[in-house]
């Protein structure tokens, strides 16, 4: 299935390479804003753990946003993840900070 839609999403670019230029921008827009958002929550979480607080203190969050805007966000973070594979392209933001 993951096949069919590389096939499909190639052939949109092909077709209408405008179209596929601005679904990749906001694709990547769609990783980078939930990344953004989402990390100092998350650290936030990870100091509530004793040891982490015992040894380096508390933090908390700048960012506060309700429970089904994070739910949103990571949905379509995860829409986001899924065109990129489809796409087959190399992102150097993306795909570099993968290798490590």
């Amino acid at each position: 299935m993951a096949r069919l839609g590389s096939v499909r999403r190639a052939h949109l670019d092909r077709a209408h390479p405008v179209l596929s230029r601005w679904i990749g921008f906001l694709s990547l827009i769609l990783l980078v804003i939930p990344l953004l958002l989402l990390i100092p929550q998350l650290i936030e979480v990870a100091f509530k753990i004793p040891p982490v607080t015992e040894r380096f203190g508390t933090f908390t969050s700048p960012i506060r946003l309700p429970a089904w805007l994070n739910f949103t966000l990571a949905l379509g973070a995860a829409a986001a993840a899924w065109e990129r594979a489809l796409r087959l392209r190399y992102n150097w933001l993306l795909d570099s900070m993968a290798k490590g």
